[in-house]
């Protein structure tokens, strides 16, 4: 394993299984979370300083996301779907995140 890699792992970040029946993305804070290899194992999303880790794993809990990536990704037997990196990566969350600021900017007119 690479060294950058640990030093991605020991970081704040938002996980989730690699597998799932429903949309699981959690936060965590200290960088505690550690994923185990093989198909029991799971994905960290580090969020940039400039985006609130709230509002990106609302967005990735959202039903819209879990359809988007149900859609998208691999079905697997027993009613999951694949959250691996290859798919999260393709999620419009930037799309996203235009509309929302668009809807508060109107709002707060």
């Amino acid at each position: 394993m690479y060294r950058r890699t640990l030093d991605v792992i020991a970081s704040a970040k938002i996980f989730t299984p690699d597998i799932a029946t429903v949309s699981s993305f959690g936060w965590d804070k200290i960088g505690e979370v550690f994923f185990t290899g093989g198909v029991a194992g799971g994905y960290g999303i580090l969020v940039k300083s400039s985006h609130s880790w709230k509002s990106i794993s609302g967005l990735l809990n959202s039903k819209v996301l879990e359809l988007y990536l149900k859609e998208s990704s691999t079905s697997v037997r027993g009613g999951y779907y694949s959250v691996e990196s290859r798919f999260i990566c393709n999620l419009p969350i930037k799309i996203m995140f235009l509309l929302l600021s668009n809807v508060r900017s109107r709002n707060m007119i």
